[in-house]
């Protein structure tokens, strides 16, 4: 069991594409809301899965757009406290999927290649096999899901790559994500 002093230090940075890339909005919000869909179909066919899922309930279409909100707030990057964050388990589940890419120490906002029905269920499997039931309350551990940093490692990404000027941030992050 992973205490909350040993928790606290799981940060991720997450870099968005360019500032006004609207193309990028319209295609990530509309895989989240398509995961959505395929998700609500697989929960009708399999009315089994949903109690499996333990305490983690997802949808992404909510999530994708707290997530633009925290891009159009900070343009180049943004820290994400995988501890204190409402959207902890989203971004787990996003990162699975391909919302999320994860580029030497930071991730990516992508598009999901392939989006399948499988492939989000198999995330929330993983997720809620994360599950503390050992506490007085079951509680997620997102945190083994995806790569971290500490809070001081993110912040200094940040202004890394509040440095940069967009052109020069994007050509960057599209030359992580060809390769």
């Amino acid at each position: 069991m992973t205490s909350l002093e040993e928790r606290v230090e799981a940060w991720v940075v997450v870099e968005p594409p360019g500032p006004g890339d609207a193309k990028f909005v319209s295609q990530w919000l509309s895989s989240a809301v398509e995961a959505d869909r395929l998700l609500e179909s697989y929960y009708s066919i399999n009315p089994a899965f949903l109690p499996s899922l333990g305490m983690i309930d997802e949808q992404f279409a909510p999530a994708a757009m707290a997530f633009v909100t925290m891009w159009l707030k900070d343009l180049a990057a943004f820290p994400l406290n995988l501890i204190r964050s409402e959207f902890t388990n989203s971004f787990a589940n996003m990162a699975a999927v391909g919302f999320f890419t994860l580029t030497g120490d930071r991730y990516q906002m992508t598009v999901p290649k392939d989006l399948k029905v499988e492939t989000i269920a198999n995330a929330l499997l993983q997720l809620a096999a994360t599950e503390d039931v050992t506490a007085d309350f079951d509680y997620p551990h997102p945190e083994r899901l995806v790569s971290t940093m500490t809070q001081q490692a993110a912040l200094e990404w940040v202004r890394k790559l509040n440095s940069l000027t967009w052109k020069h941030r994007v050509a960057d992050r599209d030359a992580l994500l060809a390769e």
